[in-house]
């Protein structure tokens, strides 16, 4: 019994690792300038610049966002893969109607990302959230060395 109980404790310690990994790139600031106005978690926001990060004491499952003039919102993630490695740092939106919504942020060359937290948006607002459009917005992730 005891000689079962050493290998579970290590499969469970390597998954838990596995989870923490997965974030491990987005813990810095990423920088965008977001061209249209647009919804992260229940926060609306205008077009503009933005810094999001990863809020400290979350366990990596929150993350706020700041406009330059100090409008902040804070909102959940969780882990998301991407299907190819993203060549750039960058934020996807989901583009229904003349909506637009925050859904993932990849960090440049790392398939792990962040996929934000449904908020409703598609009973909110009578829209099929899966049949929009994404529009992919680059950013600058200030763990990356981009000289």
């Amino acid at each position: 019994m005891k000689k079962l109980q050493l290998p579970l404790l290590s499969i469970v310690a390597i998954a838990l690792a596995g989870g923490i990994s997965a974030h491990a790139e987005l813990i810095d600031q990423i920088e965008a300038n977001i061209p249209f106005q647009f919804q992260a978690g229940m926060a609306k926001f205008p077009a503009g610049k933005y810094i999001l990060r990863v809020e400290q004491g979350s366990d990596l499952s929150t993350m706020e966002i700041q406009s330059q003039d100090g409008h902040s919102a804070l909102f959940g993630i969780r882990d998301a893969q991407a299907s190819a490695t993203p060549r750039a740092t960058e934020l996807i939106f989901d583009h229904v109607g003349n909506r637009y919504y925050l859904d993932k942020i990849f960090d440049q060359g790392d398939k792990s990302g962040s996929a934000v937290l449904d908020a409703g948006y598609a009973k909110k607002h009578g829209a099929d959230v899966e049949s929009g459009q994404e529009e992919h917005v680059a950013a600058i992730s200030s763990s990356k060395n981009l000289n």
